[in-house]
């Protein structure tokens, strides 16, 4: 079957509703029967350009003799496999295979448009057994013509580069020479340095290749998230840009002007779909421009002039599923003469796009407190625009941002522990704009006073925690045996308050002011509940290093990496969890355990049921027991397969064996003797509740949940929120951007209609609604 060629009529009716773009415009899209991979482009003689695209079993190449009306004109066969890579030189391109025996594929394309004629070539390389048959990626420096091949078989040359010469024979290029012994998934080579993607270290290494039988080692250095996929420096290759092929991961640009001494610039993330886990692929470089190929993101064009503040300027987006993942934009190719950018989608294959490359509208200064002169660390400087912008000061208080439109804008400045602050100021396409910021630090006062009794006894709680939570402010206490607990130097902002003890049930306080609450005396109700908001003292033990961590699953990547779940569970307070990390051993089982502190149900007459929620990533198994005063341990239940999400499951804890005093609950987490791959295993949501189950069935009882009305959504002035449940007579609403900044909080009472969002710029925001004794609810609302 030949591809399929879309008319863009058909296009611009069909698919660009499910496509972002700015500053981009499609030109043509041609699909195929084939998976995707790789772009190139090539130019010949006649000036008329081509696209050469990698499919899974060749490489299609297209005539753009009318870039409306993209025609394939030759077609390679190959192994089947989903990587290839293409480079060209003269009237040749040379492909590369990472599965198979494809070897060195040199395509001829001297009779374009007539027709193509390729071969693949094996090498025999000295010192090895096996032959050059497969390589990751491939990259011609044409100035000195020699071809870099980079990640082939680990057998030969570790999967390290092998070096080509091109100008002895293009049409076989011998085999010349061979870079260290070290794994490398790409290559990049400018003026005699080459530059290699070292991903299993997650290092970029630089290398003086000027005599081919000394390469000498000049620099490395450790990419943001250890996983370096690619590298592309700037004309003058005194900065050089790194790709991480990792969720959530960055684009990264590195002063290399001394190689001894490689610094972080900054960092680039869509943010649009930031922490959504979308997944960089690979980085060019064109003009100071960033042309990124960004999987489900697509095509992303970043202005690079100013490396030290990577400001997004174009987009377009070739994939209109879900974020997350390796799908959408596999490559982008933006050297055509005629300015055009090639892409390929895996799924829906060429895209011709029409780049409207601009220079960003920058903004710079810094935020200092009002009072000392000091500059404010992580101070948030927001310009209110239509296109999502971010600006943080560091620890010296200076701050970078901008936009790729020039105009006047307000700009918001907020930091913890200060009053917010907003300006005016006209930015300017290809201007850097300074502005510095006051900001007045809010009042404080000391001596918040709690006591923290028992509803039922009236006596004061020894080793209760109170915990005072605001946006990057957490104040945590102990009570004394007095049951009473101080907090110096409380800022006067609203709180949520956790008061929680282990044997009672937590309280939750959202939106209380400090001097509210000081010199009150908190009842705590008796019970089990613990969703781990706080640490009320469960001890963590382990075989090996790995043990159980009390954390925030969504702050913890670089810890448990994508295995994670993300989160914590939804049914319970706060965003913490127990999660551990287990590595194999060959030799014998890993086994991590968590155990609670004691337990007295001696007074549970009627039974008592244990409710938890749990998740496996994979490979391990979770196991749930009780611990009787003896010490002997009672298996409640046993997990073994990947949840894929949190699970909640229910167990009735045995008669005569838990219930009575001095048990506790014990979670065991092991990986057997032999397991070749690490895994993570979650715990959260404990709970304790008197009686035994009355059916045969363990799920967790969940909350009910209650309608909430939207409207109009979309909408282009404000939104409209109505509860529309009679029995729910409260709610506290909350709205979050797209980004997770906390915009707008409100109370909502019983079922009258509020309005809000008239000022909002537009853009997608988050609302989420909590009424007591219900689930929250979360509603999407989009302003245009």
């Amino acid at each position: 079957m030949r591809p399929i060629f879309t008319l863009l009529l058909l296009l611009s009716c069909f698919f660009q509703p499910l496509a972002a773009q700015f500053n981009a415009t499609l030109i043509s899209n041609l699909n195929y029967d084939d998976g995707v991979n790789d772009i190139w482009g090539y130019t010949a003689p006649d000036g008329t350009e081509y696209a050469l695209v990698g499919l899974n079993r060749g490489v299609s190449v297209v005539s753009l003799a009318d870039p409306k009306n993209p025609v394939e004109v030759g077609r390679t066969t190959g192994v089947d496999n989903p990587w290839r890579d293409i480079k060209t030189y003269g009237t040749y391109a040379y492909v590369t295979a990472d599965r198979g025996e494809d070897g060195l594929t040199v395509i001829d394309l001297s009779n374009l448009p007539e027709s193509i004629s390729f071969e693949h070539h094996l090498y025999t390389v000295p010192g090895f057994d096996k032959p050059f048959a497969r390589a990751h990626n491939i990259y011609i420096d044409t100035t000195a013509a020699l071809a870099f091949t980079a990640g082939g078989d680990g057998n030969v040359n570790a999967g390290g580069i092998l070096i080509f010469d091109l100008k002895a024979n293009p049409a076989h290029p011998p085999l010349i020479a061979m870079g260290p012994s070290i794994y490398s998934h790409d290559v990049y080579v400018q003026d005699s340095i080459m530059y290699t993607s070292d991903i299993s270290r997650g290092e970029l290494s630089i290398y003086d290749i000027r005599e081919l039988d000394d390469i000498k080692l000049l620099g490395r250095t450790r990419t943001p998230f250890a996983f370096t996929h690619n590298a592309w420096t700037n004309a003058e290759a005194t900065t050089v840009f790194t790709t991480d092929e990792k969720s959530n991961a960055s684009v990264a640009a590195y002063d290399i002007r001394d190689y001894n001494d490689i610094k972080l610039l900054d960092e680039y993330r869509p943010l649009s779909s930031l922490n959504t886990r979308t997944i960089p692929h690979n980085v060019h470089v064109i003009d100071d421009y960033l042309s990124i190929s960004h999987y489900t993101d697509g095509l992303r064009v970043v202005d690079a002039s100013d490396p030290s503040n990577l400001i997004e300027v174009a987009n377009y987006d070739t994939w209109p599923g879900a974020n997350g993942g390796y799908n959408g934009n596999w490559g982008a190719f933006p050297f055509l003469p005629s300015g055009l950018t090639l892409v390929s989608d895996r799924s829906t294959g060429l895209y011709v796009i029409d780049v409207n490359y601009v220079r960003a509208a920058r903004l710079e200064g810094t935020v200092t407190d009002r009072w000392s002169g000091a500059g404010v660390n992580n101070a948030m400087v927001h310009i209110t625009a239509d296109q999502l912008n971010e600006g943080m000061t560091d620890a010296l208080g200076s701050y970078k941002t901008g936009l790729a439109t020039a105009g006047t804008y307000r700009v918001i400045a907020t930091a913890a522990g200060y009053l917010p602050d907003t300006l005016e100021v006209t930015l300017t396409n290809g201007t850097r704009t300074q502005l510095d910021i006051v900001l007045e630090p809010i009042p404080t006062f000391s001596d918040v006073t709690l006591t923290v009794k028992s509803r039922r006894s009236g006596l004061p709680l020894d080793g209760a925690v109170v915990k005072l939570q605001a946006e990057e402010r957490d104040y945590t206490q102990t009570s004394s045996t007095a049951g009473s607990i101080k907090l110096d130097s409380v800022q006067e902002i609203p709180y949520t308050i956790y008061v929680t003890a282990f044997g009672y049930l937590p309280r939750t306080m959202d939106g209380v002011a400090s001097t509210t609450i000081s010199g009150s005396v908190i009842l705590l109700d008796e019970g089990y509940a613990d969703g781990f908001v706080t640490d009320l003292g469960w001890k963590a033990t382990a075989s090996t290093e790995a043990g159980w961590q009390r954390v925030r699953p969504g702050e913890a990547d670089e810890v448990f990496g994508d295995d994670g779940p993300g989160s914590d569970s939804a049914n319970d307070l706060g965003d913490f969890a127990y999660l551990t990390a287990i590595a194999p051993d060959a030799d014998e089982d890993v086994v991590t355990t968590l155990e609670s502190p004691n337990l007295d149900l001696s007074d549970y007459t009627s039974g008592a049921t244990l409710f938890l929620d749990y998740f496996l990533s994979g490979g391990d198994s979770l196991v749930v027991s009780a611990r009787d005063k003896t010490g002997e341990l009672n298996r409640l239940a046993a997990y073994t397969r990947p949840t894929n999400g949190w699970k909640s499951d229910s167990l009735t804890l045995p008669r005569g064996v838990v219930l009575e005093d001095s048990s506790t609950v014990v979670i065991s987490a092991k990986s057997g003797a032999g397991s070749v791959a690490s895994s993570v295993v979650g715990f959260d949501n404990f709970r304790i509740l008197r009686g035994e189950l009355s059916t045969g069935t363990r799920s967790y009882p969940e909350l009910l949940s209650f309608s909430v009305l939207a409207y109009p959504n979309p909408t282009t002035a404000s939104f409209t929120l109505q509860i529309d449940d009679p029995e729910v007579l409260r709610a506290d609403l909350r709205v979050y951007t797209a980004s997770g900044q906390l915009i707008h909080q409100r109370v909502i009472s019983g079922s009258d209609p509020i309005t809000f969002g008239a000022d909002l710029p537009s853009g997608l925001y988050f609302a989420t609604l909590r009424a007591d004794g219900r689930a929250p609810r979360t509603l999407k609302l989009l302003k245009r």
